[in-house]
């Protein structure tokens, strides 16, 4: 049983999917597509939707350095990839570079986006584990 069979007959997936939606209309799709699947990725999810820009989805020196990515998506990927492994130890430069791209709203609507999309993969997993 999937989190939306299990939630079918409540209000909270209405809510659930109400949030996911919106993180998606409040940033930039392509660069959220790109951080959506790192963060995949990083969980062990399969819900990868679509392939990186670069060969090796596993590895994050590959992004880091690729130019198949923009200096905006390597500023995302390496925020999204902090915020996932450890938040707290985000830094100030981690967050200037993805503003430098965004602007202040753009980086606070990138990081709630950002929290939805975590947020509804880890309940995802933690239903997958539970329901088996």
């Amino acid at each position: 049983m999937d989190l939306a069979t299990w939630l079918d007959d409540s209000d909270a997936l209405v809510a659930l999917d109400a949030a996911y939606a919106a993180a998606w209309k409040a940033t930039d799709e392509a660069l959220l597509t790109l951080c959506h699947d790192r963060v995949a990725v990083l969980l062990g999810h399969s819900g990868r939707c679509h392939p990186m820009p670069f060969d090796d989805q596993e590895s994050p020196s590959v992004w880091s350095q690729s130019e198949a990515s923009t200096a905006r998506e390597r500023a995302a990927l390496d925020y999204t990839e902090q915020y996932i492994v450890d938040v707290s130890s985000m830094s100030n430069d981690q967050a200037s570079a993805l503003r430098e791209h965004l602007g202040d709203e753009g980086l606070v609507s990138f990081t709630n986006a950002l929290l939805v999309i975590e947020q509804r993969m880890t309940l995802e997993l933690a239903f997958e584990e539970v329901l088996r």
